[in-house]
């Protein structure tokens, strides 16, 4: 199977990084003669610190890597749209061959994107398994699924792949109804699945999960019915949501790099 690690995936000019300024940087080039982020990405930025850093956020990990500067961010069109799904798919592919450098225990990507259509739960979450669809469709052309995890969404080990890496999905936008996923931008937050692991391994996981949840039930008032550890329940409800009676299918169908069918277009 090929791997991120094994070609070589060049950055592109829409990711940036925090920088010592606690502004943005492009990754692309000498940081000298790049252009200083617009107004746009820059508000992006500032509204992700303040919404994650905020003492009421409940999510450790997310805080981690916004103090550690451990993710990058990029903005994109429409949710779901083609020219959504082609830029995100390279810079997720690119991420996933450079995650272990920036940061191997917090490091975070930030995609967000300028969708001000959606009106509810259902909607955000059509868009998103699309915008997941025609990524790995493209994404399965040259890698194949993270054989350590499931491709079946309903599959109590599925994980979402990239370039042969397996990631969990946090989706955020306006209308969610809890409010740690109620984010001014329609955005999607991905994390290694490596990285769960590790902290497994550590001794750390449980402590942290338990932390999230019970921040997170102080913040809504209520547990949130969706979380539960990987290997019990499909996290796949869990990127938009949104929760569904079971048994529950987003339609989503996986490719192989070996045996694979033209990608649909998406509009």
């Amino acid at each position: 199977m090929i791997s991120a690690q094994t070609i070589t995936i060049q950055p592109s000019d829409r990711v940036y990084a925090p920088d010592d300024r606690n502004t943005l940087a492009r990754i692309t080039g000498h940081q000298s003669n790049q252009p200083k982020p617009g107004p746009a990405i820059s508000a992006i930025n500032g509204a992700l610190k303040a919404f994650v850093s905020h003492n009421a956020y409940p999510c450790v990990g997310a805080k981690a890597a916004l103090n550690k500067d451990a993710y990058r961010i990029a903005q994109y069109a429409g949710l779901g749209r083609h020219s959504s799904i082609v830029e995100c798919t390279h810079d997720i592919q690119w991420f996933a061959a450079n995650a272990d450098q920036i940061d191997p225990d917090t490091a975070s990507f930030v995609a967000v994107f300028d969708d001000p259509s959606i009106t509810n739960e259902e909607d955000f979450e059509d868009k998103l398994w699309t915008q997941l669809q025609g990524m790995h469709d493209i994404d399965s052309l040259t890698f194949d699924w993270d054989p350590a995890v499931s491709s079946d969404p309903v599959d109590p080990d599925f994980s979402f792949s990239i370039a042969g890496r397996a990631f969990f999905i946090v989706g955020m936008h306006p209308q969610a109804a809890r409010e740690a996923r109620r984010f001014p931008y329609p955005t999607l937050i991905f994390n290694l699945h490596d990285q769960f692991e590790a902290m497994r391994e550590q001794g750390r996981y449980e402590r942290m999960r338990d932390t999230i949840r019970e921040r997170e039930e102080s913040l809504a008032g209520s547990p949130n019915p969706l979380l539960a550890d990987h290997g019990t329940t499909s996290e796949a409800q869990q990127y938009a949501g949104r929760p569904h009676a079971c048994p529950w299918h987003p339609g989503f169908k996986t490719r192989t790099a070996s045996s694979h069918n033209a990608p649909e277009n998406h509009k």
